[in-house]
């Protein structure tokens, strides 16, 4: 489905929830649904104490404004590359990344952050947000 909170994004960007520790208003509450297609990736999160996860695809002109999860003070965003598309960089802080399938970006929720796919395939990520302890 589109991330609803459309002020957010320009282009196509679309997210499959498994774990959600907010909601934001027009996002689908179905969890059980999503999570019953994807019982292993569940249960490695479930395992892995995720606080939110799910899928993420950013289609090519995709921009994904700049912007923070602030959401929860001592938040670990982690991206791990499952459809790679050469052309697509994400800002954390002042740092340009561009990664691959099987690798893997993870910082601080709160480091503001951006994507901009410039390619032409679309991009697939699995998104898991660990908390500190």
């Amino acid at each position: 489905m589109p991330w609803p909170l459309y002020q957010g994004y320009l282009g196509d960007w679309r997210v499959f929830p498994l774990l959600m520790a907010t909601w934001p208003d027009g996002l689908d509450r179905n969890l059980a649904a999503n999570q019953a297609r994807c019982p292993r990736s569940l249960a490695v999160l479930r395992e892995l104490g995720a606080h939110g996860a799910g899928f993420s695809w950013v289609g090519p002109g995709c921009h994904i404004l700049p912007h923070t999860d602030a959401y929860v003070p001592g938040l670990v965003r982690t991206h791990l590359c499952l459809a790679e598309a050469a052309g697509v960089y994400m800002r954390i802080g002042n740092q340009w990344y561009e990664w691959f399938d099987g690798e893997v970006l993870s910082f601080d929720g709160q480091t503001e952050h951006e994507v901009v796919h410039l390619g032409q395939q679309r991009r697939i990520v699995l998104l898991a947000d660990m908390l500190l302890r």
